[in-house]
């Protein structure tokens, strides 16, 4: 059984794949350390962490993307990025290689230099998990920079994205053969291979930006239920939220009810919250740029963080954990 790190020479290729460099082309690993480690910094830096499990070939750049978000809702402009993977030892150098690849092209288009970090085989492990740690800047006050706003009691909550919809799709790829004995494949087929571009929170934070929103936070592990405690919780405030008015996708949903998940506690990289005095100009933004969005509640004074369903009074918790792993629950 394989353990500890992998091969210099499967190290290398990985971060050929990272860095896109092209076949036959020699970069030295010692000019490429020097171009990483060329960062300057002009005002302040913050840092964000993203993770993802499975064997999903679009893990990596999904994963990007979250760290992105969360680097942009904090008013950083990500600069520099590091890929880690921890791996059970018989996953193939293939997946390793295509997932850097995939993760290198996303960085070139934004921008973004890539290193690579630890990538360890770990015994007992059952899927690949692929990590993301990004590096961002924003100028200084005495540059023109400024913490981003933070919202108040009244301001209405827009919502963009579909509640639980990364984590449907990681477990419709992970069960995919379970779910086709009760599930037609064509109504399966977008939560199986949804592509990359099903997941862009960063869009939403930059066009959210671009309209004029200040406070703003990506969702992540724990779901979009997690999200608006923390979100509350950053901002000082209470919140309510109706539960109808929150997103999801029909698929998801019957996804989730076959396999015992509850969505609202699944999964929900790629969905963003904000804050809005004027809800109706962000949505239009938002239409205009293609990412579905809904006004799902508003903020309140107090501490209160309360579900609406059907005139009943839910009041959120911190996060406990994520349904994911759950899921099991509902397999044969």
């Amino acid at each position: 059984m394989k353990s500890g790190e992998i091969s210099a020479s499967a190290r290398g290729r990985v971060m050929n794949a990272l860095l896109q460099v092209k076949p036959g082309e020699v970069l030295p690993a010692r000019k490429a350390g020097r171009e990483l480690l060329r960062f300057e910094v002009n005002g302040q830096t913050g840092q964000a962490q993203s993770w993802a499990s499975g064997l999903y070939p679009e893990n990596g750049v999904c994963v990007f993307r979250q760290a992105q978000a969360e680097l942009l809702a904090e008013g950083f402009e990500p600069a520099l990025a590091l890929f880690s993977v921890q791996m059970p030892d018989n996953l193939p150098e293939s997946w390793l290689t295509g997932c850097a690849d995939r993760v290198g092209k996303a960085a070139r288009q934004e921008g973004v230099r890539m290193g690579a970090g630890p990538m360890l085989f770990l015994p007992g492990l059952t899927d690949p998990v692929v990590i993301i740690t990004m590096t961002g800047c924003r100028p200084g006050e005495e540059d023109g920079g400024k913490d981003p706003g933070h919202a108040g009691a009244g301001q209405d909550i827009i919502m963009t994205g579909f509640a639980g919809l990364w984590g449907s799709a990681g477990l419709t790829f992970r069960y995919y053969a379970a779910l086709l004995e009760h599930f037609n494949p064509d109504f399966l087929a977008d939560l199986h291979r949804p592509g990359p571009d099903a997941f862009r929170p960063d869009l939403a934070v930059r066009t959210l930006r671009n309209a004029g929103a200040e406070s703003i936070f990506a969702a992540g592990q724990g779901g979009i239920y997690t999200a608006l405690w923390d979100f509350g919780v950053r901002e000082g405030l209470g919140l309510t939220v109706d539960l109808a008015k929150i997103p999801v996708r029909q698929d998801c949903v019957e996804v989730c009810d076959h396999l015992g998940v509850n969505i609202y506690q699944l999964m929900s990289q790629g969905c963003v919250l904000a804050a809005a005095d004027h809800s109706s100009l962000l949505l239009h933004f938002l239409q205009e740029a293609g990412i579905p969005a809904a006004v799902i509640g508003n903020f309140t004074g107090g501490n209160d963080r309360v579900i609406l369903t059907d005139g009943e009074q839910k009041f959120l918790e911190p996060f406990r954990g994520d349904s994911f792993a759950g899921a099991a629950a509902g397999v044969p």
